[in-house]
């Protein structure tokens, strides 16, 4: 199941990588990046700083939350906090736990990939007017979708491990 997450998890990079990329170029220079009171801009960039900036958010820290999240309870067993810890981290059981562990964690960081190219669309969107103006609407709907997902995967990775088996 790794593996098959893992897959997954860099395919989106590299989807939300390209249209990072392929589509900054439709974007002026400056980019208007901040936004204040009534979704209106506040702050600019200049466009090759911009690329940096999406790309590193879209792509670098998702990897950085998705190995924080699996390897660092590996690296580090006795820091994990779990329901049940000496139960799901017993010899017999830990590989499994990690594994389990690890696959959430590429999940987490497919999530916020996502969410991070959305932020990307929206810049994109804002910039296509004029003043330069975040579309509400879609920022608020966009981040609802986020944190009701992000608040799924808190609930399914803590229920998976709230109840001992048999």
């Amino acid at each position: 199941m790794l593996r098959i997450c893992s897959m997954l998890f860099a395919t989106v990079l590299i989807v939300v990588a390209w249209f990072v990329v392929t589509t900054t170029g439709q974007l002026g220079d400056p980019v208007a990046t901040h936004f204040g009171s009534g979704f209106v801009v506040n702050g600019w960039e200049q466009r090759s700083s911009y690329l940096r900036f999406a790309l590193s958010f879209s792509t670098g820290l998702p990897v950085i939350v998705a190995a924080i999240v699996g390897w660092l309870p590996r690296l580090f067993p006795r820091f994990v906090n779990l329901p049940h810890r000496d139960y799901w981290l017993a010899p017999e059981r830990s590989a499994a736990t990690f594994e389990t562990i690890a696959v959430r964690a590429v999940l987490l960081g497919a999530l916020l990939s996502v969410f991070m190219g959305g932020i990307h669309w929206l810049i994109l969107q804002a910039n296509a007017v004029v003043p330069p103006q975040l579309p509400s609407k879609p920022f608020w709907t966009m981040l609802i979708a986020f944190l009701t997902a992000f608040a799924f995967w808190i609930w399914a990775f803590w229920s998976h491990f709230h109840d001992v088996p048999g």
